[in-house]
């Protein structure tokens, strides 16, 4: 089969067939005279640019100005020399702004050797530039996290899967005391010998192929004979062109921080024994001044106090169950007989913690006296439970005692049970003088965190 039989009847690669394959090309086809000037732009270059191809006089013409400058003073002189360039990168002027080609150019001679026309072939490197682009981001990513673990003053090492070490920053130089490659190639079980854990490496790594590993705390002594507490925590490289995938140990000096942490214990131990024993000589000081109608009621608000203060110390003032409140209240009241509460699973802060202990006081001291804990068979309910999930609904009731009158004016513990949890809770306090028995309603916002 000939050339013309291939294409259509037509001789090889002329006449219709050489113009739609110019024209159609999917890369810039330009052709100039020795002294640059256009003489063919086909279509496809033609779009990339906005402009006919009379509208282009000059090669230099398809360039932005970096790219004409560029081309007087590289291109052109590298085709006069060595006759082709290769792929060069530079920018068309586009109707959107530069469009990014790559240029490749040969010189076309006559028998006499001299230049008769110029062809060039641009490719559209839009996609090559996104992708350059895209390479040029994650390699400073990379150089920016590489520096990072270089300079940082945790010890960090890149351990394979056989348990050697890979590399190491200056954090681990200056802990293990050893220069750059010397720790190179050494077990790193052997360097982070465990008394308890002698496999802490490959168990570790086991771990890791099942969930998170927890954070391994051990004491140390350096050289120097130094007491040390170190944080030890392994995490999985990204995996890279083999299947095997290394570990990343980090080791800390916590040291200092755990010193510091047994201090504010001393501190907090100090200050709560403190706190104890200034509220017992208040208890003394009212047993002693004050009469015995007085000292009796002062002294039991003092009592709540002390009791609240040792339960928060003892959880390290954080969140508490309100059943260890109520608890509380149930022991002053008489015993679950006569004091009954049911709800759900409840945390309050420490805040509402002592406010709720008072109020409670204060609820069973009245019932004990004028209410129904004052008659054998009187008894208190307690209900409660959230309500929308952000508030507290608290409410005691009183029956089984005697008959209850609306008092004429509030007395002082009603006063201080308004007072306190409405102040420092934000609480809503009702009560109801039904008489079949007293009642009363709290509500206060569900405080978050600690």
């Amino acid at each position: 089969m000939t050339g013309a039989e291939r294409h259509g009847g037509c001789g090889p690669l002329s006449g219709a067939f050489a113009a739609e394959l110019l024209e159609d090309a999917p890369c810039g086809i330009a052709v100039s005279d020795p002294a640059g000037r256009l003489t063919y732009v086909n279509a496809t270059l033609s779009a990339w640019t906005g402009r006919h191809a009379a509208e282009i006089e000059t090669i230099g013409g398809l360039f932005t100005k970096a790219g004409q400058i560029f081309y007087d003073t590289h291109m052109e002189p590298m085709l006069l020399l060595q006759g082709y360039v290769r792929e060069i990168s530079c920018h068309l002027r586009g109707p959107n702004g530069p469009c990014p080609v790559v240029v490749s150019a040969v010189a076309r001679h006559d028998e006499a050797g001299a230049i008769v026309r110029c062809d060039y072939t641009l490719f559209d490197a839009r996609e090559r530039h996104g992708y350059e682009s895209a390479l040029r981001h994650a390699q400073r990513e990379a150089e920016d996290l590489a520096a990072i673990v270089r300079n940082a003053s945790n010890a960090i090492l890149r351990v394979g899967e056989d348990g050697h070490v890979l590399s190491w920053n200056r954090g681990a130089c200056t802990l293990f005391e050893e220069d750059e490659k010397s720790g190179i190639g050494k077990r790193i079980e052997d360097l982070v010998a465990l008394q308890d854990r002698s496999s802490w490496h490959a168990e570790g790594r086991l771990q890791l192929s099942k969930g998170p590993q927890e954070e391994l705390l051990f004491e140390a002594r350096d050289q120097h004979e130094t007491d040390l507490e170190i944080s030890l925590t392994l995490a999985m490289s990204e995996p890279g062109s083999g299947t095997a995938r290394d570990t990343v140990v980090t080791l800390r000096d916590i040291s200092e921080r755990k010193n510091v942490e047994r201090h504010l214990i001393d501190l907090a131990r100090e200050m709560n024994s403190r706190v104890s024993t200034m509220l017992d000589m208040v208890t003394g000081i009212a047993r002693q001044s004050l009469p015995p109608e007085i000292a009796g009621e002062f002294i039991s608000r003092i009592s709540v106090l002390a009791r609240t203060h040792d339960m928060l110390s003892s959880n390290r003032w954080t969140r508490v169950d309100l059943h260890s409140i109520l608890n509380f209240a149930l022991s002053e009241a008489g015993g679950p007989e006569r004091f009954r509460f049911s709800g759900p699973a409840v945390s309050v802060s420490p805040q509402q913690a002592t406010c709720l202990s008072v109020a409670l006081n204060e609820l069973v001291s009245n019932a004990l006296q004028h209410g129904a804990l004052s008659r054998p068979s009187g008894r208190v309910d307690i209900e409660y439970d959230l309500a929308t999930g952000e508030h507290l609904c608290i409410r005691w009731s009183e029956r089984g005692g005697p008959v209850v009158v609306a008092p004429t004016r509030a007395g002082f513990g009603a006063r201080m049970l308004e007072t306190v949890l409405a102040r420092d809770c934000d609480a809503k306090v009702d009560f109801d003088f039904q008489p079949e028995g007293f009642r009363c309603r709290m509500r206060l916002p569900l405080e978050s965190g600690i």
